[in-house]
């Protein structure tokens, strides 16, 4: 049975502190349903507005909030307004950057796990991931354990490097360069090529989207405030998984790619049908590794009932999405609830 919620305009904002000493921004829409809580977790080089973005259809957040759910958002460390105590740390943490995935889910997911568990007195929680989102759930359950997953979702969540596209190919010739850099200033080449998205726009169709399904308008305010600085450290441990086609920690100890076979909670694994950054071997990979018995692949296509084609970003940012993508996340969390 739907909980019917009243909706507030802004989510509630704290502060989690991790033991190496950052503020990570929190964002919640409460609701005192008796249910577990909800953690939506951001993708790669973005920040909440990934999966609460301001204008109500494409909010992920929002509508899984008016579905009864106790909605949490964290914006991981150099993301968003999460920052270092002190004027100046404040600032200059996100222009020298040195984080990799492994301070996501070593440092920060802890602090944000016990900091969701105090608050709601729930032990568990139902982990929701968009893009790289969905590779540190993936992480998060690897590390902590499933006693804390009520369920899980990715979308469009890469475990592996089989297909590169031809971008892809590219920027992995540009490491030499990555390496002098204190930080990449994807935040303002964003801002700039949102002023370009009538030229731009197209060339991206069926890689970071379908282009039958964003509105223009939209991909050009995402491309203003949803955009966020990377850390070189990051990138390049991430080019190092696409070059020997293995996700693991930067010290090799720890191998996320062979730890999925420890994931028994029950896990919805979702692909776009025309995503060329994480395409179907990628995403489905993590499905057949999983040793949940409650698991389910689904792609979001035309040939599955949807009315466009499904990229990456429009997974969750996608005209259609509302819809077509955020019931069949809804409808999963709450038959494990």
């Amino acid at each position: 049975m739907k909980t019917k919620t009243r909706h507030n305009l802004e989510p509630l904002l704290s502060y989690i502190a991790t033991e190496d000493g950052w503020n990570l921004a929190a964002y919640r829409y409460k609701s005192n349903a008796r249910r577990y809580p909800v953690l939506l977790v951001h993708g790669f080089g973005t920040n909440r507005f990934d999966v609460d973005f301001p204008n109500e259809r494409y909010s992920l957040a929002k509508y899984l909030h008016r579905r009864g759910f106790d909605v949490w958002i964290v914006e991981f460390r150099g993301t968003g307004k999460s920052h270092k105590p002190g004027a100046l740390a404040k600032h200059t943490s996100k222009v020298f950057t040195d984080w990799t995935f492994d301070d996501f889910i070593f440092k920060d997911l802890p602090a944000v796990t016990r900091h969701i568990q105090t608050i709601t007195r729930r032990r568990k929680f139902h982990w929701v991931g968009h893009s790289l989102g969905g590779t540190v759930v993936y992480g998060a359950i690897e590390a902590l354990g499933n006693g804390v997953c009520a369920s899980g979702v990715t979308l469009g969540a890469a475990m592996s490097a089989s297909s590169k596209g031809g971008f892809i190919r590219f920027l992995l010739k540009i490491d030499p360069l990555v390496k002098r850099l204190p930080v990449l200033p994807l935040k303002s080449l964003a801002a700039l090529g949102s002023r370009l998205v009538r030229y731009l726009g197209p060339l991206e169709d069926n890689f970071l989207y379908s282009m039958d399904n964003v509105d223009p308008k939209v991909l050009q305010e995402i491309l203003k405030i949803a955009t966020e600085n990377l850390s070189p450290r990051l990138f390049l441990q991430l080019h190092g998984w696409y070059k020997n086609n293995h996700f693991r920690s930067l010290d090799g100890h720890f191998s996320y790619r062979d730890r999925l076979k420890t994931i028994r909670a029950p896990f919805l694994v979702c692909a776009g049908s025309v995503d060329r950054l994480t395409g179907y071997p990628d995403v489905h990979l993590a499905y057949r590794e999983i040793s949940s018995k409650r698991k389910r692949f689904h792609v979001f296509s035309r040939e599955t009932g949807c009315k466009t084609e499904y990229g990456h970003m429009d997974l969750v940012l996608g005209k259609n999405s509302r819809r077509e993508v955020y019931p069949v996340v809804a409808d999963w969390i709450e038959r494990h609830d």
